[in-house]
């Protein structure tokens, strides 16, 4: 059994079983914690009409989405392009794509961390909020360049995968014939044009730093990255020392709802 259908299985069978209650599909364990934090605040009756599921990946929530109409998943946007979400939510009409580039991109800005942190951690921040900002906000342009290149260079794998790497020159037949086996070289050659990819790097930097600070940490920088290698240290130098795992969940449970989720609960009628 392959770990869509373990995952689909487990979804259908164990938490939506034979009630009528629909399923949230989410990449993994994280985003189910995240999604089920913001729905506790959201409503006390959630769970009347919905259970949320991991599919273990990306993949795997689009594969369950072709299989069960009536459910809605959830995927971060990660590197997609506007082009790429549109192809996608038209392929799968019950996708949400998040309007950040991952689930902890909703613990890079300052204003949002500041508004989630309990009176007795604000207190503990020399200078207050705006000595806050200014740490939590520093070296911001250093990890704007690193997510442009992550823009730039990621998605070249799946190109090269559409291109038929590798399995188009382990064929058996593919490999008797020199002109196929030259041309499907060539095409994968060509696909890393190297002055190709960085001006594409250039025009991500150029249009990520056109954009006000708040959006270029939500949407350009590497969510899951900053947090644990930016954020963290700077709030345990700030307030107190915890690992990643403990500020997650600590600010998981006092952060306000973030307002941008707003046409997913529309979606589900909550």
């Amino acid at each position: 059994m392959n770990e869509l259908s373990k995952s689909h299985r487990k979804i259908r069978d164990q938490l939506v079983g034979k009630t009528n209650v629909k399923a949230l599909v989410v990449e993994g364990e994280d985003d189910r914690n995240f999604f089920e934090a913001l729905l506790n605040q959201k409503s006390q009756n959630w769970e009347n009409t919905w259970v949320v599921g991991s599919a273990e990946g990306k993949g795997n929530v689009l594969k369950i989405l072709a299989i069960e109409p009536t459910w809605i998943g959830i995927v971060d946007r990660d590197e997609w392009s506007l082009n790429a979400v549109t192809q996608a939510t038209a392929q799968h009409p019950n996708l949400y794509v998040l309007p950040r580039f991952c689930m902890e991109s909703y613990f890079l800005c300052a204003d949002e961390l500041w508004a989630a942190l309990p009176s007795a951690e604000k207190s503990k921040v020399t200078g207050g909020n705006n000595s806050f900002k200014q740490t939590i906000h520093s070296d911001s342009d250093r990890w704007v360049r690193h997510g442009a290149l992550w823009h730039a260079i990621n998605p070249l794998w799946d190109g090269l995968r559409a291109k038929g790497f590798k399995e188009a020159l382990l064929d058996v037949q593919a490999a008797q014939q020199d002109t196929v086996i030259r041309q499907k070289l060539q095409d994968w050659h060509t696909h890393f044009e190297p002055i190709q990819i960085f001006t594409d790097f250039q025009a991500f930097l150029a249009t990520a730093l056109a954009l006000p600070l708040e959006r270029q940490l939500t949407q350009w920088v590497h969510g899951k990255k900053r947090f644990t290698e930016h954020v963290v240290p700077k709030l345990n130098q700030l307030i107190g020392q915890q690992s990643a795992e403990n500020w997650f969940k600590d600010l998981l449970r006092t952060m306000p709802i973030p307002g941008d989720l707003t046409s997913l609960w529309t979606r589900m009628n909550l």
